[in-house]
């Protein structure tokens, strides 16, 4: 299938990860620790969810007034991240820019990835936990 086209990509040898079925490419938020980011966006879990938008294809959840599956956030550009290491202040920034995809209903705002050694979890873990829902903004409900 061309790359620009606007359909679904269904590859059964990708290993997918929760209600969304976000492909994990491994190492891929690796990167981030070692170079600027890239246009990627970021897997989310929340408590609860009601309904599906695009990029989601089904509905894992229908708690009234819940974010709906594939529901995009960013973190917000005031977030202050100073406090942060310069490799965590790249990852935040990513996610300023670049987003949040609500992937899979969980721990509210548990963000994950594909394992990796490079990754400082000291800092990292921490860093995460200091984030809280209030720090991100609701940018997109579904596509159009």
């Amino acid at each position: 299938m061309a790359l620009e086209a606007n359909k679904r990509r269904h590859r059964p040898s990708l290993r997918r990860q929760g209600a969304l079925a976000l492909a994990l490419v491994a190492g891929g938020a690796s990167t981030f620790a070692a170079a600027p980011p890239t246009n990627s966006t970021f897997r989310v879990t929340v408590r609860a969810t009601n309904g599906y938008v695009w990029p989601a294809s089904h509905q894992a959840g229908g708690r009234a007034g819940a974010l709906p599956m594939g529901a995009r956030l960013r973190l917000k550009a005031s977030k202050n991240l100073s406090g942060f290491p310069p490799a965590l202040q790249r990852i935040f920034r990513a996610m300023q820019t670049y987003g949040l995809i609500v992937a899979d209903n969980g721990s509210d705002m548990y963000v994950s990835g594909a394992m990796d050694g490079r990754w400082n979890n000291d800092q990292l873990n921490p860093a995460f936990a200091a984030l809280t829902a209030n720090d991100f903004e609701v940018v997109q409900l579904g596509w159009r």
